[in-house]
């Protein structure tokens, strides 16, 4: 992988760019996340709850059912003494601190799965400081905790009373393989005793003695497969220089290493990188290259196929992405019929267009109306599963089409946006009012990021009223998209029970009124207005009227075009920073929503920082000399933010 692209751990998670301007709120607002992803843990509940940010699509997909990709941290704790004595099986306190420290900066640089190893010695039998060592490490909630499978059944009653929403991952490492030992009965048994003992996932692993192993371990497989009802799912694989085949073959949490802690002593023999295991899955044809495209009226200076590019260089996928520009859908009846056909970003002005094409759409596109990521699928559609969830849906395999799959993922960018850039003052409450400029699909998807996040009043502008009003009614007259209980009861404790009628969403009819007096002032901003690039000639020359941006303490503005990025009415709101406002432009937007959709795309996770890189890189290569500083600014700040930020 690029420097860019270090899947791991570095200095920070990101924080978004705001010039000289400082918001040391901001701070914070990874560390909010993070925190209502604990208590999430503790309750075991999986409910959304008010500016979940750090969401994705993959969270919708539960870990085992993601085939060849990186998915998880593994937290491995090695002890000094691996087999103690009675006397001394009491975990030190500069042994829980050390845990407390790696859990806060893991969940605070990352928002992938924990999986909690504590490494017990082959030659050891489990002993009351490993047992205490479990149980410690479930305080901190971590998805998957690791325990060895010659732990008696009392042991993982113990363990499954405690665990709460930690899944338990049985391991076996066995000590002295024998030859074809992924054939012998003990084998087979262990992974019975497993499932008999309750583990979530089960993980078998052995020495390669010789390169036969690698068969060995894929019959395993497949005798595990074969199984009749639902089970465990199984990760197996040899470790040593013989058994990389079967590490990279083996599709369910396969151990690699990252390219920064790479040794090019013992352990380049031995590890590999997730690029190297994606290279490789490939070489052999396991998975297959696929072509990706984008589709809109004016796409030709496009940034995401170069964000997209960039994000599957990073992972070693092998994929194309183009812009295919028209003044019709032509372009997707050619592609659909290409058996390498991997997907489509639809643009301006074909996303409600595109959904007479569509076999299936997601709640969140038909609740906007628009759809900006097309999937092929190449099965029958079970009305009874969602598609992503059906165990035939494999991403990177070629192959006849039988259906297309839709989503909208701009409003993902919009929510992301949002909650990046609120201060505490400004947290949503019942009351909270927002304020939408323009009428077209990017306006649907901002009304309802506004209404999942819990704003409930919201205010439309619009040159033309007739669209306006059009959009007022979609949202007024449904019910689909109410905030969830999570939501409701955090406005309820913030409130102290005290509510507000909702005035839900209203049209502003002319910038000379003045702000309507049932509602309060704006705190959250989104422009939806397209900027040259969508067809004109000049960014518009739009600006809001001072009177609707009297809030005393500031807000959110967010303006979805980027080109140009420094918009007049962006220059207007840049100018009220000091007033409390975040300005954010959309050259943040479009990879908070790109992230989302590569996810959709790949079923790999986003590498974010790298993505953000690509956009401002892109960017600046046409920028003018004025934007050329800030963009170089831009990309200092993001120098030292976690790939997988929250």
């Amino acid at each position: 992988m690029s420097e860019d692209a270090n899947f791991g751990v570095t200095s920070k998670a990101y924080v978004p760019y705001r010039g000289t301007s400082s918001f040391s709120f901001l701070a914070l607002k990874s560390t909010e996340q993070n925190f209502l992803r604990f208590i999430r843990g503790i309750h075991d509940t999986n409910e959304n709850i008010i500016c979940r940010a750090g969401i994705h699509t993959l969270a919708a997909t539960p870990l085992e059912s993601r085939p060849y990709t990186l998915d998880a941290y593994e937290l491995k704790f090695v002890l000094k003494d691996p087999c103690p004595s009675e006397e001394s099986g009491i975990l030190s306190n500069s042994i829980r601190d050390s845990i407390s420290k790696t859990f806060a900066s893991m969940r605070r640089q990352s928002c992938v799965p924990l999986i909690f190893h504590a490494e017990l010695d082959p030659e050891c039998a489990p002993n009351p400081l490993y047992l205490e060592l479990l149980h410690y490490g479930l305080r901190f909630c971590p998805d998957y905790l690791s325990v060895d499978l010659r732990c008696n059944k009392e042991v993982f009653q113990s363990i499954r009373n405690a665990c709460g929403s930690t899944k338990i991952l049985g391991h076996y490492m066995d000590p002295e393989p024998f030859q074809d030992s992924w054939n012998s009965k003990s084998r087979f048994a262990k992974y019975l005793a497993a499932w008999d003992m309750g583990c979530h996932m089960v993980r078998l692993v052995q020495h390669a003695i010789s390169i036969d192993d690698n068969l060995g371990v894929q019959q395993f497989h497949r005798k595990i497969n074969a199984l009749s009802g639902p089970h465990p799912p199984l990760i197996a694989y040899n470790t040593g220089l013989l058994g990389r085949t079967s590490t990279i073959l083996n599709s369910l949490l396969t151990p690699v290493v990252q390219p920064a802690s790479y040794d090019k002593g013992i352990a380049a023999s031995t590890m590999i990188t997730a690029t190297e295991a994606q290279r490789a899955l490939y070489a052999m044809f396991i998975l297959h290259p696929m072509l990706f495209c984008v589709i809109g009226a004016k796409v030709s200076h496009s940034l995401a196929p170069a964000m997209h590019s960039a994000a599957c260089r990073a992972w070693g996928i092998p994929h194309e992405w183009t812009p295919k520009e028209g003044s019709s859908l032509d372009a997707l009846d050619e592609l659909v019929n290409s058996p390498v056909f991997g997907g489509a970003m639809i643009s301006l002005p074909y996303k409600s267009e595109v959904l007479s094409y569509l076999h299936s759409i997601s709640p969140a596109a038909a609740a906007i109306g628009a759809v900006n990521t097309i999937v092929p699928l190449r099965f029958e559609l079970d009305p009874n599963i969602p598609c992503h969830l059906d165990p035939r849906f494999r991403k990177h395999q070629s192959g006849h089409i039988k259906a297309l799959y839709g989503d909208n993922t701009d409003w993902i960018g919009f929510r992301n946006c949002i909650c990046h850039s609120l201060s505490p003052a400004n947290a949503i409450r019942h009351g909270t009012t927002g304020l939408v400029i323009g009428a077209g699909g990017m306006a649907r998807a901002a009304v309802y990021a506004m209404l999942q996040v819990g704003i409930k009043n919201i205010a439309i502008y619009n040159r033309t009223l007739e669209k306006a009003e059009q959009v007022a009614e979609h949202f007024n007259n449904a019910d689909f998209c109410r905030p969830d209980s999570a939501v409701e009861h955090t406005m309820a404790s913030v409130l102290g029970g005290v509510r507000e009628a909702a005035m839900g969403v209203v049209v502003l009819k002319s910038r000379s009124d003045p702000w309507p007096d049932v509602m309060r002032l704006p705190t959250v901003i989104v422009s939806t207005l397209p900027g040259y690039g969508a067809g004109r000639d000049a960014a518009p020359d739009f600006l809001l009227p001072d009177q609707w941006l009297k809030s005393s303490t500031g807000g959110a503005f967010i303006e979805f075009a980027y080109e140009p990025v420094k918009s007049p009415l962006f220059r207007q709101m840049q100018a009220k920073s000091e007033a409390g406002w975040v300005i954010v432009d959309g050259l943040d937007v479009l990879p908070e929503q790109g992230f989302a959709q590569f996810e959709l795309f790949t079923g790999r996770i986003a590498p974010k920082r790298l993505m953000r890189m690509e956009v401002l890189r892109s960017y600046k290569q046409g920028a003018t000399d004025d934007e050329q500083a800030y963009i170089e600014a831009r990309l200092r700040h993001l120098q030292h933010v976690a790939d997988w930020d929250a």
